[in-house]
């Protein structure tokens, strides 16, 4: 019976330990090293930019999409206030059609006042965008 109970204990222990996932912060140290290991260039701005969609990936980093299939990640300058639960995003442009580095800045709906300027932009591909969405999940598993 106690080792019934044991292995059950140890099991549930586990279970727990799997499914724990990164901090915030460890999310964005494992993002520097992410650009760093993939040598991601940085750009000024984005021409023709029209969202298209966007991922939330914590409050410093987000992943959008725009109308041409393009994907980029955008690092905000200081951490961008409840980006990580927003479901609304705004982006407040100074040129139309350009989304740009120090100028062009970000908001949440609920917090429209509080701008969360860009500190960097870089061009990644669909699977960087999977990838980086990936970092800090935990994986299903598969066909147990």
């Amino acid at each position: 019976m106690k080792k019934i109970i044991l292995v059950t204990l140890t099991a549930l222990i586990s279970a727990c330990a799997s499914t724990d996932t990164l901090s915030r912060d460890e999310k964005n140290v494992a993002y520097e090293a992410y650009i760093t290991a993939n040598k991601l260039d940085k750009v000024k701005h984005i021409r023709t930019f029209t969202m298209r969609n966007w991922q939330s990936l914590t409050n410093d980093y987000l992943v959008l999409s725009t109308s041409f299939k393009k994907h980029y990640l955008l690092q905000t300058k200081g951490q961008c206030y409840d980006l990580e639960h927003a479901r609304i995003l705004l982006t407040h442009q100074s040129t139309s059609g350009r989304f740009s580095v120090n100028f062009d800045s970000i908001s949440v709906s609920s917090s429209p006042e509080f701008k969360c300027y860009i500190k960097y932009i870089y061009p990644i591909s669909k699977e960087q965008s999977k990838e980086l969405q990936a970092i800090g999940k935990v994986r299903k598993a598969e066909n147990k």
